[in-house]
């Protein structure tokens, strides 16, 4: 049987601007500082993120959404 994957980590940041995505100077994401982050021990096949805005990125024309996720593949064995 072909393997499943699952959500192992998810993080995900929102900003107002592109250097509102923390980052390093190659601008390679710096996932550890996203703002919203969530850990799977279950299998986890889909995630919905609901997330709260503050009121300049609820005033601005355009966000910016940096998303980051890790994922593991899983066998099911049916006996």
């Amino acid at each position: 049987m072909a393997p499943e994957y699952s959500l192992t980590k998810i993080h995900i940041h929102v900003a107002t601007s592109k250097n509102g995505i923390p980052h390093t100077s190659n601008w390679n994401p710096r996932i550890g500082n996203f703002e919203y982050q969530e850990t799977f021990t279950d299998i986890t096949r889909s995630f919905d993120a609901h997330i709260p805005l503050d009121s300049s990125e609820q005033a601005s024309s355009e966000l910016y959404l940096s998303i980051h996720t890790e994922v593991d593949t899983y066998t099911c064995i049916v006996r």
